[in-house]
This record gives C-alpha cells, sequence and structure tokens, in this order.
C-alpha cells in the first residue's frame, strides 16, 4: 500500500494551485524536520531543492537523520514541482542537557503564500525522552515554551496565513504553541497538524487557549497507537491505517495514503484502546512528586557514563553487563519502594483495563481480542488507479 514516498511519485508534479494543501502535504513536511537543516551554513531562505542539494555535499557525518527513509523523501521532494519551491527557513535546534530540552524547527514557505512551522519529535537523545516523560508530571516543559516563542516570532516575520504540524512531540508542539497564540494571533492559523503526538496535562488541557485553538487542531493517529493516546486529548482524531504492527505504527512511513488523504479507519484497535485506559488509569493513581521520582529513577538505572543516545546506554551495557545491577544498587529505600509500588500499579491497572474490555467485548457479542491485521475501513469509491481521488 502506497504511503508519503508514493505519494510524491503520483502527486508530485501537482502544484498547490492544482491540488491545496492537505494533511499528506503537512507529514511530508513533518518528516522533513527530521533532516538536520541547521546544519547548513548561512540563514538565508533556500528553496527546498537547493536545500537538498547542500544537504546532500555535508560530509557524511554531518547528514543526519532519524531513518534513512528520510534521504528519499527529501530527494523526492526536492525533484517534485510540489514541494522543490518552497523556501525553508529559520531552522533552529536546541539541545540543552542542562535543561532537559531538546527542540528543534523549521519554516516552510509554499507558494501559496501561507507559513508552515514543522516541530521536529524525539530524537534518539537520552535527554529528549526524557523531556517527553517529564509531560507526565510538569504543566510545561522547555520545548513547549520554544515553541510558543518560535511561533511568535515568525508571526513577526511572515504576514501570510499559518499552519503548523509535527509528528510525536512535534505534534504536541505544534499544538501547545497554537494555544498560547493569543486572540490577535489566533485568526491567522489555518490549521494545526498533529501527527501521532501525546496530549497534555490538566494545566493545559483546561486552559482558556487551548479550547479556543481546539477547533483547529487535525490529529492523526495510526489504529494501533500508543504514543499519540497518552495523556490528555479533548479534541477528536482521524484513525490512519498503518502497515507496521503494534508501537512500529508510529513511524509515519508506515502510514498508508490514497489520493491526497489517508487511508482511514472507523477507530483505533482494541489493543490501543486496552494500552490508553491501563496508562490514563495508572498515572491517575501518582501524585505529582510520585510521578516525577519514578520516571527520574528509571532514566537513573539505565544510565551510563557519557551516554547520550539509547545506543551509547546499550553499548555500555554491553561492555559491562553489571552496569544495571550496579545503577540499582545506588538507589535509596525510598526509591526501591516507589518503584516497587508504581511498577504494582501499573499492572493493578493493566488488569483492570483487560477485564472492562473483555467485558464490553462480549456485551457487544464480538470476538475478545479482534486481529489487528483485520481493520474495518471507511466506504471508499473505487479508483482506477491506488493513488487517484
Amino acid at each position: 500500500m502506497d504511503n508519503v514516498l508514493d505519494y510524491l511519485d503520483w502527486r508530485g508534479d501537482l502544484s498547490l494551485q492544482q491540488c491545496p494543501f492537505g494533511p499528506v502535504d503537512s507529514l511530508v513536511l513533518c518528516c522533513l524536520t527530521y533532516l538536520r537543516f541547521e546544519e547548513l551554513p548561512g540563514e538565508r531562505p533556500l528553496q527546498l531543492r537547493e536545500a537538498a542539494g547542500q544537504f546532500f555535499n555535508l560530509p557524511p557525518e554531518r547528514q543526519k537523520a532519524r531513518t534513512p527513509q528520510d534521504f528519499t523523501l527529501l530527494q523526492k521532494a526536492a525533484d517534485s514541482r510540489r514541494f522543490s519551491g518552497m523556501l525553508l527557513t529559520r531552522c533552529r535546534s536546541e539541545f540543552i542537557p542542562e535543561e532537559e530540552k531538546q527542540f528543534a524547527a523549521m519554516t516552510f514557505l509554499p507558494e501559496d503564500g501561507s507559513v508552515y512551522l514543522a516541530f521536529r519529535g524525539t530524537d534518539s537523545s537520552l535527554v529528549g525522552w526524557k523531556e517527553d516523560f517529564n509531560m507526565s508530571f510538569l504543566d510545561t516543559v522547555p520545548s513547549q515554551l520554544a515553541a510558543a516563542r518560535y511561533l511568535q516570532e515568525a508571526a513577526e516575520c511572515f504576514s501570510g496565513p499559518i499552519r503548523l504540524g509535527g509528528h510525536s512531540k512535534g505534534g504536541n508542539l505544534a499544538v501547545y504553541a497554537a494555544s498560547q497564540a493569543g486572540p490577535e494571533l489566533l485568526p491567522r492559523i489555518l490549521c494545526v497538524y498533529n501527527n501521532d503526538g501525546p496530549g497534555f496535562g490538566p494545566g493545559t488541557a483546561g486552559s482558556a487557549g487551548y479550547r479556543m485553538v481546539l477547533p483547529l487542531v487535525q490529529t492523526f493517529l495510526p489504529q494501533s497507537s500508543v504514543v499519540g493516546m497518552l495523556l490528555e486529548h479533548d479534541e477528536p482524531y482521524t484513525v490512519v491505517r498503518s502497515g507496521q504492527v503494534s508501537l512500529l505504527q508510529h513511524d509515519p512511513y508506515s502510514w498508508q495514503v490514497r489520493g491526497r488523504d489517508f487511508v482511514r479507519m472507523e477507530e483505533v484497535t482494541a489493543g490501543s484502546r486496552f494500552v490508553d485506559q491501563t496508562l490514563k488509569s495508572w498515572v491517575a493513581e501518582m501524585d505529582l512528586s510520585q510521578r516525577e521520582i519514578f520516571f527520574d529513577t528509571v532514566f537513573q538505572v539505565c544510565s551510563a557514563p557519557g551516554a547520550r543516545s539509547f545506543a551509547d546506554v546499550a553499548g555500555a551495557w554491553l561492555r559491562r553487563p553489571a552496569l544495571l545491577k550496579e545503577n540499582l544498587e545506588k538507589l535509596s529505600p525510598e526509591q526501591r519502594r516507589i518503584v516497587r509500588r508504581t511498577v504494582s500499579m501499573l499492572l493493578s491497572a493493566g488488569g483492570r483495563s483487560l477485564q472492562e474490555l473483555l467485558r464490553r467485548r462480549q456485551d457487544e457479542g464480538e470476538n475478545v481480542l479482534p486481529a489487528e491485521s483485520e481493520p474495518v475501513l471507511l466506504p471508499e469509491k473505487r479508483a482506477d488507479s491506488p493513488m487517484n481521488d
């Protein structure tokens, strides 16, 4: 089944005047944020074709991306009529371990006169993942505040209507930034695209700004979403069919595309609802201090001297198999107690969620655990080509 790479093959020759900007275009730009364009010299705006040329001329060690497919996407987009003329500018990256902050964003200027602010999701760094977990007990994290500033600065630099978007944490940052726009800037925002990004804590979810921006938010989740179901979501969401399974569906290249839209489904899977209910119940039973201690302790146990990424940690564990045991032995009695209690609460929450899932399925007269490989698709019209409207 086709994905965003096939979308560029089939529709890349169409201008935005011929085919207006849509959610798959947004996902293309969100995927491009994982390429480290901040490595390019200079500050002047570049057409995407020029940015791609400069990027591929960088030394190999500076050509960084999340996955090899990002390089393919960049080449296809740079060769397409639809994206090659877009200007790329304001590539920002802030990595501050002391603040547990991993933030990156860039601005695209499509030829229709609009402005697209794209926020990068979590990278492979321990700092990036720690900041994600901090969202469970902090009202705001540093990257969210940086995203709000980035939007305000962009609004001062450019006069066109604004779209925002991101994948994973980037989707959360896009929604948060828009929620802080205020009544003067909000009318300029056309849409906020949240691609499987986590939700928010009560502080943001209950704010007036968040409520005001909700009608502009389009959230897309794969059918077995885990990341996108975390924390609080009040906006409706669209379920996208993925060619992968379980957590691997978080990969945007697994999302299936037909024509100018995603292949949509009626609802997420039973497994996704089970995880969502379990985690929400688990988190609700912990106060903020317990959450902070638990997640800080987990990262303390998983750490390794000089490690910056999970790959570094894995390498350290291979070199020193006793490292995990040594870290566990360093925990205080209070840390041990909280970890044991928290894990016990997670298991209890999972048991309750499973019982509720089984009861609901039995009441509905359905299979208890429907196969993820047999999703229910929304009705669709026949097409001569899988990429036609």
